[in-house]
């Protein structure tokens, strides 16, 4: 028995491979592509920044130093504190570092009680067991954050010349160092009655504000101190 495969006209297989090829093209075209927004520039102009205004100065708080008292300034406004009491002297100073302290009792001359010492940076202060006065020494230019300066505007740090020319003078020589020249000046004087300077024959004694130099510089301002006393 003979076979025969049935065979697909030609016209029909050339229509099916045409639309294989049109079917595969329409696949790798995709969608089409959105076009991109365009952007509009904004008509509203750029702020321009105010210029922050420059703070009105305020004066500065300091400490004056004083030959009987010590000042807090602040604000225009001021604190004084006499030497003489030793307890408001620690408070100020409590106050103007913020840090309370714990005082350390010291010994007087020849086995005496001398009284308790009160230490922050840049000034110790030392109050006398018998009357309670203070005895400050300062060897910074501030306490805290407030400047230490006499009236005369003298301060640590300020020159021999600055301390001359503000009045300071040298009234018991004693030079350690052996510069040609004091280790102290004395600014400030204040004579008490019924005393004799040690330094000065003849001379009523005298309280004033030290000036203690390291070379020709301040380093210390020790208050209050007196020529007629060897203790």
């Amino acid at each position: 028995m003979t076979r025969y495969r049935a065979h697909m006209p030609l016209r029909t297989l050339s229509a099916l491979v045409i639309a294989g090829v049109l079917l595969l093209t329409g696949c790798a075209t995709g969608s089409p592509t959105a076009s991109a927004p365009t952007t509009t520039a904004s008509s509203t102009p750029t702020p321009t920044a105010t210029p922050t205004p420059t703070p009105t100065p305020t004066q500065s708080d300091r400490l004056i130093v004083s030959v009987d008292a010590i000042t807090l300034e602040r604000d225009g406004a001021e604190e004084v504190h006499p030497l003489a009491d030793g307890t408001a002297i620690v408070g100020l100073f409590a106050a103007v570092t913020g840090e309370p302290v714990a005082g350390e009792e010291y010994d007087g001359p020849y086995g005496s009680e001398g009284g308790v010492r009160y230490t922050w940076d840049g000034v110790t202060v030392s109050v006398d067991a018998y009357d309670g006065s203070a005895w400050v020494m300062f060897d910074g230019t501030s306490v805290g954050d407030v400047p230490i300066t006499t009236p005369e505007g003298i301060g640590v740090e300020s020159t021999r010349v600055q301390a001359l020319a503000a009045g300071a003078l040298d009234r018991c020589t004693y030079d350690s160092d052996g510069d040609g020249q004091s280790d102290a000046l004395a600014i400030q004087l204040v004579e008490v009655a019924d005393t004799k300077s040690l330094c000065r024959e003849e001379s009523t004694g005298v309280m004033f504000v030290e000036l203690g130099f390291t070379g020709d510089t301040v380093s210390s301002i020790r208050v209050p101190m007196n020529d007629f006393s060897d203790i």
